[in-house]
């Protein structure tokens, strides 16, 4: 995420706009205190060899790409434009080199590390080697699931890799004006995936489209996600903040539901039924209805069965069995509680909302065959909710 002050580039040694972390959805141990926290999958740290003295940055939230300006104190001046793909574990980022006397050695640190020590220490690095002219990182995760994988990464001229503590060092040359373009890749066997095949893919892909081609794709998703509704008005100011909020709405989006957010805060990656109601509504006003389905389908496929169990007594009662009780924070699988101990457990008047939300999506679509589907869950959110 980009998540980083100006006092962190310069403490931190983050240059060039590469203070980048991976985030994973893959969750830590459901102890010591880590309740379930996301796994960071690294960062990135890009040294030019003197100190950052003037950076700027800016969101193409259309065409889904970064931009940075960085200025050195050596005259150096490094212009990098940066994308994730959306539908690929694809990073790319391309660095134009410019006041630059000689041809001069850079360093790119990709570090797999947690945010503290209790989380780096669920994660192992396997391996480092260069293997087809590509940097190939082999780890595994203890989490509330193990798994294994590699992050790989490689630059579009030669370079040289190191083997660092929590990582490696990409080292290289690059003169005035050049072009130096990085990809980074990962998978892992989470799910069954056959991570090695799916790595083969992202590499093909990679040298079939290059930086380019990528970027085009990258373009044209986000042209279509655009393209589905907007509103405009007079005020420039107020139109970039609504197209910075779908985007970073959609940014938010898994294939569950909406997360709070992939910071590295106390709620990084959980599903709150009351959070994810507001920024579902944004999505129906919208009209992105494909991804505002996301919400009420994971509440009824991931969560209604555990919530149903909770509200009802050891008997199965007829007064009972019907109502459901959504757990205060959720994973992927709502097979229990992941907030921690507080007076926020005695929370209902989330579960309203998740009845009312699937409603709502049936009034914005008109999908009466959805609302069918939808009708337990309606109906035990409101028992539950009337009779406590």
């Amino acid at each position: 995420m980009l998540g980083y002050s100006f006092s962190d580039y310069r403490n931190k040694g983050i240059h060039a706009f590469d203070g980048m972390v991976v985030r994973s959805a893959r969750r830590t141990a459901l102890c010591n205190n880590l309740q379930a926290r996301l796994f960071p999958f690294g960062k990135f740290t890009f040294f030019e060899g003197s100190e950052l003295c003037e950076w700027s940055q800016a969101l193409e939230p259309e065409k889904g790409f970064f931009e940075s300006d960085c200025h050195y104190q050596d005259g150096t001046k490094i212009f990098s434009k940066g994308f994730i793909h959306p539908e690929l574990n694809i990073y790319a980022i391309q660095k134009t080199f410019y006041n630059v006397k000689h041809s001069n050695t850079f360093t790119y640190d990709v570090k797999l590390c947690g945010y503290n020590a209790e989380i780096s220490q669920y994660m192992n690095i396997l391996y480092v080697e260069k293997r087809e002219g590509v940097c190939c990182i082999g780890f595994k995760m203890y989490g509330m699931d193990v798994f294994t994988g590699e992050i790989h990464f490689f630059v579009d001229k030669e370079y040289t890799i190191q083997p660092t503590d929590n990582g490696a060092r990409i080292s290289f040359e690059a003169s005035n004006e050049e072009k130096v373009t990085f990809y980074y890749y990962l998978e892992d066997d989470f799910e069954g995936v056959d991570f090695r095949h799916a790595l083969k893919e992202y590499k093909q892909k990679i040298d079939e489209l290059c930086y380019c081609g990528l970027l085009k794709e990258c373009e044209k998703h986000f042209g279509n996600f655009y393209s589905l509704g907007y509103v405009k008005t007079a005020d420039e100011t107020l139109n970039s903040i609504y197209k910075t909020s779908l985007y970073s709405v959609k940014s938010n989006c898994t294939k569950y539901s909406i997360a709070v957010g992939f910071n590295n805060g106390s709620w990084d990656g959980r599903y709150f039924a009351f959070d994810e109601y507001t920024s579902y509504l944004g999505l129906l006003g919208a009209n992105r209805l494909e991804l505002a389905k996301r919400v009420p389908l994971y509440r009824l496929n991931k969560c209604l069965d555990t919530a149903i169990r909770r509200a009802s007594d050891c008997h199965r009662n007829p007064e009972t069995e019907d109502m459901a009780r959504f757990h205060w924070e959720t994973g992927e699988n709502d097979n229990f509680e992941l907030a921690p101990d507080g007076n926020w457990l005695d929370h209902v008047f989330h579960i309203p909302l998740v009845g009312i939300g699937a409603f709502h999506y049936f009034e914005y679509s008109g999908d009466m065959d959805f609302l069918k589907e939808c009708y337990k869950m309606i109906r035990a959110c409101s028992k539950f909710i009337t009779k406590h």
